[in-house]
């Protein structure tokens, strides 16, 4: 009898095992928009953080460079410059006019250091760093995708010349560059496919994949979460080779940061609310966690709107986090780079 009750008990406990829940949240988030940074604390869902930058400065994408660097791509005003509203979907998006800009921002120090784009660059749209070339890949407008050493920016070369798919404003927001191992990443076509830029080998393809505009990689489960307009707008899970496809969630906004740690995609929704009978409204956001293994969703206030390519994960925050500090324009330290062969700007 006692064999039988310790064998059920082992079975229970094996289980109780698999059917474990998922790791509860952690670590910390780094929000721009426009011009302010928002710092939540996932361990809690609340706002440790809320600090506005010059109102000269619009924040529009942000890439972790290391654990106390974050670079930041948007616009910088001229003298008399001035900002300038846009409304994308339901959306409303702040443009400084005077030019592209991007910044070296310190978590640790709070020193945000200017690194002007020259005029070559209209824009530097949704970067992100390749940790193993110590390079930045982003689009420069007009369609094209480029490739530049973070610590040389200024010389850039271009990578694929008319192959990248903008979202609209005219070529100035885009679908995300997805990172999908050291040397490839991912980026949407004109034609709704997928295409690839190697770092290694310095080539640029088509996937097999049909009816995907690449939006995040799926580390666990080594799948791409693909966007597909037809029949209707909607998200599915694909391997690389084509096979595999699985349904995914209906995020009810645009999935913003994929979490591997947790299997978890963020996804924030900008909600207005409007004060009858006055014609005021409010604009708040609510910032959701869809678990992609257990399919729970966390929903909590984030008090910023988080975006595809505006938010950066941290394990940890300095003990005492910093604001926005505008240092002297200068360049960050050399660092070690690779160079694609394909051309200057």
């Amino acid at each position: 009898m006692c064999r039988r009750i310790i064998a059920y008990l082992a079975i229970s406990l094996l289980l109780l095992a698999g059917c474990s829940s998922p790791p509860q949240l952690s670590g910390y988030l780094y929000a721009f928009s426009n011009n302010n940074l928002t710092v939540v604390d996932l361990n809690t869902g609340k706002i440790i953080s809320k600090t506005v930058g010059p109102n000269t400065l619009s924040f529009s994408y942000a890439v972790k460079i290391d654990d106390r660097t974050i670079l930041l791509s948007g616009s910088s005003a001229r003298p008399n410059g001035r900002s300038v509203s846009v409304k994308l979907d339901h959306h409303t998006v702040q443009f400084v006019s005077g030019g592209a800009a991007i910044w070296f921002y310190n978590r640790v120090t709070g020193e945000l250091t200017p690194y002007h784009v020259p005029p070559r660059y209209s824009f530097l749209g949704m970067p992100v760093y390749m940790k193993k070339y110590k390079s930045v890949v982003f689009y420069c407008g007009k369609n094209r995708l480029c490739r530049a050493p973070v610590d040389d920016i200024n010389n850039g070369v271009v990578v694929d010349p008319n192959g990248a798919q903008d979202a609209g404003l005219g070529g100035l927001w885009y679908y995300p560059i997805v990172p999908v191992s050291d040397d490839e990443v991912l980026y949407a076509a004109n034609n709704d496919r997928a295409k690839y830029y190697n770092l290694a080998t310095d080539k640029v393809g088509y996937l097999p994949l049909a009816k995907c505009v690449p939006q995040l990689w799926r580390s666990k489960t080594q799948q791409l979460l693909c966007l597909a307009f037809k029949p209707k707008a909607h998200y599915y899970f694909i391997k690389l080779d084509g096979t595999g496809k699985a349904h995914a969630p209906n995020f009810g906004g645009t999935p913003a940061i994929y979490l591997p740690r947790f299997d978890t995609v963020l996804v924030g929704d900008l909600q207005l609310k409007w004060h009858f009978p006055y014609p005021i409204p409010t604009e708040w956001s609510i910032l959701r966690a869809y678990n992609l293994k257990s399919g729970s969703v966390d929903s909590f206030a984030s008090g910023s709107w988080v975006y595809q390519g505006g938010a950066v994960w941290f394990s940890d925050v300095p003990k005492d986090i910093p604001g926005i500090t505008l240092a002297a324009p200068a360049q960050i330290p050399a660092l070690p780079s690779v160079t694609s062969p394909n051309g200057n700007l």
